[in-house]
C-alpha cells in the first residue's frame, strides 16, 4: 500500500511504535494505527519526492506449504 500527502515531512517508517496496550481496559481510542502497521508490516519504506511524502508498507499473507 502506498499513501501519499503534501503535509509536513514525517517518516512512519522510523516512527518509534508506543507498546500495546495490555487489555482493552487499558487502550484508549486513536494512536494505534502505526502501532498496528509496524507490527504487521514485512517491509516499510519512507521518501520525500518533490515536497510529497510517500510512506509505502507490505504485507505478505502467508501461503500454505
Amino acid at each position: 500500500m502506498t499513501v501519499a500527502d503534501y503535509g509536513l515531512p514525517f517518516n512512519p517508517a522510523a516512527f518509534v511504535s508506543r507498546t500495546a496496550p495490555a487489555s482493552l481496559a487499558e487502550a484508549e481510542p486513536g494512536g494505534l494505527g502505526l502501532v498496528m502497521i509496524h507490527s504487521n508490516a514485512d517491509r516499510m519504506s519512507y521518501a520525500q519526492i518533490q515536497g510529497r511524502n510517500e510512506f509505502k508498507f507490505t504485507v505478505c499473507e502467508l501461503q500454505d506449504a
